[in-house]
């Protein structure tokens, strides 16, 4: 008897990342997860995130995009991971400005996210409060 080759009955479904998706973790990578690296908070960023989706990207997903960014962001010295380098330092390029600052288009798009599926969580406090002036 042949033993079957069952790991694709365990892997989880893969989902493209948008562009619009990558935004947004880069929006909570930028203002919120350098402050705070509890993952409970990031957990509930990564629900916040599927409910704006639709989709069922897990929470350790979401914790390999900041991973990517950690590893292009001028401002630190560890590696992170590299994988997603062609994805990501585009999106850093349209939402970070040279001098480190986030572009004002950057800051609505999050703001908007914040505002539309945050769902009054205190973790975007700082960001708010920051922000104020951006949000509706």
């Amino acid at each position: 008897m042949s033993n079957p080759n069952l790991s694709n009955r365990f892997k989880g479904k893969r989902v493209a990342w948008t562009d619009e998706e990558i935004e947004i973790v880069l929006g909570y990578y930028y203002f919120i997860y350098l402050n705070n690296t509890r993952k409970r908070d990031y957990y509930i960023f990564a629900n916040h995130l599927r409910n704006m989706t639709g989709n069922e990207r897990t929470n350790d997903s979401v914790g390999v995009r900041f991973g990517n960014f950690i590893s292009i962001d001028p401002a630190k010295k560890s590696s992170g991971f590299k994988g997603g380098n062609t994805k990501c330092i585009p999106i850093w390029k349209k939402c970070i400005n040279e001098d480190r600052t986030p572009k004002e288009s950057f800051i609505l798009k999050f703001s908007y996210f914040v505002e539309e599926y945050g769902d009054n969580s205190e973790i975007y406090s700082d960001f708010i409060e920051k922000y104020s002036n951006y949000i509706c």
